[in-house]
């Protein structure tokens, strides 16, 4: 479907009134400029652009919610509907109300990059934990309160002005103790102003690392069952996700799998222990 080179401006949606003013006047347009005739132009536009039938009869009703004037051709499956939002729910997204802003514009519908992702396992599973009062072990709820000294320590520091935006890399005095750590419990020396970044979590994290290094074309490899923010962020590269399945009962990676699928093209290999969801650790 070709754009929509249009948008209009509206002064607020109430009964009788026109137009305030039309932004980026376009040329078809013209000399245009009652109420009735912008209605006209749009819905002339719509049908000649979008050759939708379901368009057309939008935007000649979008008079009668406008006041703009009579709507021509308004189908009978149309009458008697004079609110904005019915409109907007049948319109699949063409149409947007803007909350705070009288503002209507034309917008195209648009295939979803990720067709095949539906409802996130952790949205399916907290649900049903609510309904049926059960323990919920899909998703990280503790199940006790957050230690007062925590909650004492983030006060002060808000106390203390440390509210603003910090630098890109992350607080410098975080990345430094982030280092220390690192080195006590695991023996890893990481420079804190090259090899530390702090982000606003674990799925931003893996988002921005798969975004920076995978191009189209790529190949990643992982291992299922996985945390499923994985393969939409490799798709939206461009890039192709390969799968290593883990087996019960002891979930351990099957090397020779491993070999097979790595490809001139495989750009990365996603591992994480203790593994997520099985919590297998590797040795």
């Amino acid at each position: 479907m070709r754009p929509w080179p249009f948008a209009l401006s509206w002064s607020p949606l109430a009964r009788g009134r026109g137009p305030r003013r039309a932004a980026a006047r376009p040329s078809w347009l013209g000399g245009t400029h009652s109420s009735a005739g912008v209605a006209s132009e749009v819905a002339s536009l719509l049908a000649r652009w979008t050759h939708s039938s379901a368009s057309l009869a939008f935007s000649l009703a979008v008079g009668r919610i406008l006041g703009l004037g009579r709507a021509a051709a308004r189908p009978s499956w149309l009458r008697g509907r004079t609110a904005v939002r019915p409109y907007l729910g049948w319109c699949e997204g063409r149409v947007w109300w803007v909350e705070g802003g009288p503002y209507l514009w034309g917008m195209p519908t648009r295939p979803s990059k990720l067709p095949h992702v539906g409802t996130t396992i952790f949205t399916v599973m907290s649900k049903l934990a609510a309904e049926h009062g059960a323990l919920n072990l899909g998703q990280g709820f503790p199940g006790f309160p957050m230690d007062q000294r925590l909650s004492d320590l983030v006060h002060a520091q808000m106390l203390a002005g440390r509210n603003q935006y910090a630098p890109m890399p992350g607080v410098p005095e975080l990345r430094a103790l982030l280092a220390k750590k690192m080195q006590a419990a695991y023996g890893f020396s990481y420079d804190p102003d090259a090899e530390i970044t702090i982000t606003a979590g674990g799925t931003q994290a893996i988002f921005t690392i798969i975004t920076a290094l995978v191009h189209a074309g790529d190949e990643v490899l992982s291992f299922a069952p996985a945390y499923d923010c994985y393969a939409p962020a490799v798709e939206l590269q461009g890039a192709t996700m390969k799968w290593v399945n883990l087996r019960y009962p002891d979930y351990r990676i099957d090397w020779h799998q491993v070999r097979a699928q790595i490809t001139p093209r495989t750009r990365m290999i996603i591992i994480n222990t203790p593994h997520n969801p099985t919590g297998m650790c590797m040795t």
